[in-house]
C-alpha cells in the first residue's frame, strides 16, 4: 500500500538528489499490476492537528477528487485507508470526519496491533529512519515478537530518504517469510474484513 499526497504527485521536488514523488502515469502503471493499492496521505503535508474539522474534510474531499480524476480508486480502494501525516491526528476530527471516508487510520506509534483492534489508531513501525535510531535488527525483533505472540505488525518507510535501504528491506521481507508470517497490504481483503 502506497500513501499518496495528491498535491505532490508529479512534482519535481528533490530530496537527496532524487525525485521524491511519482507521476500520475507511474501510479497508474503500478496499479495495473494488482500488487499495489493506495491510501490517503492528504494533499500536501497536511497535519490533521493544524486544521479544523471543516478544513480537514475539504482536504480529504480534494484527495478523493484527485484520485478519482486519475482513476486510481480501484476495486480494493473503495473505502481506502488513511496514513496520518507525521502520524498526527485529532480524535474529534477522526470521529467526526475521517470515519465518514475511510475504514482505517494509521499512526506512527511503534507497536504490534492486537485484538480488539482500534481501526483508526493502528500502530506502524518506521523502517530506516534518517535518525538511525531503529535498525534492521530492531525490526527483526518486532517480527520475532509477532511470530511468538501474534497480532498485526505494520511497517512503513519512505523510499526517498537517504537512509532507505532496499537491500535491508529485501532481507527483512525474506526474514518475515522465513518465519511463516503472511505479508499483506492495508487494503487486502483479509485485513479489511476483520476491521
Amino acid at each position: 500500500t502506497f500513501a499518496i499526497p495528491v498535491g505532490c504527485v508529479g512534482t519535481n521536488i528533490q530530496q537527496d538528489g532524487h525525485r521524491k514523488y511519482c507521476s500520475w502515469e507511474e501510479l497508474t502503471e503500478m496499479q495495473k499490476s494488482d500488487l499495489v493499492t493506495y491510501a490517503c496521505h492528504c494533499v500536501g503535508d497536511d497535519v490533521m492537528t493544524d486544521y479544523t474539522a471543516e478544513e480537514m474534510e475539504a482536504i480529504l474531499q480534494t484527495w478523493f477528487q484527485r484520485m478519482e480524476e486519475h482513476k486510481l480508486l480501484g476495486k480494493s480502494d473503495k473505502d481506502p485507508t488513511y496514513m496520518y501525516c507525521h502520524g498526527s491526528y485529532d480524535d474529534e476530527i477522526v470521529k467526526d470526519v475521517v470515519t465518514k471516508y475511510f475504514r482505517a487510520g494509521f499512526t506512527v506509534h511503534k507497536g504490534i496491533n492486537t485484538p480488539p483492534f482500534d481501526s483508526f489508531h493502528f500502530d506502524r513501525v518506521g523502517l530506516f529512519p534518517s535518525s538511525g535510531d531503529f535498525t534492521l535488527e530492531d525490526a527483526k525483533a518486532y517480527v520475532d515478537d509477532v511470530s511468538e505472540k501474534g497480532g498485526w505488525l505494520i511497517f512503513f518507510t519512505h523510499c526517498y530518504y537517504k537512509s532507505f535501504d532496499l537491500d535491508g528491506l529485501t532481507e527483512l521481507v525474506e526474514y518475515i517469510r522465513s518465519k511463516g508470517i503472511e505479508i499483506a497490504g492495508c487494503a487486502d481483503k483479509e485485513m479489511v474484513s476483520t476491521i
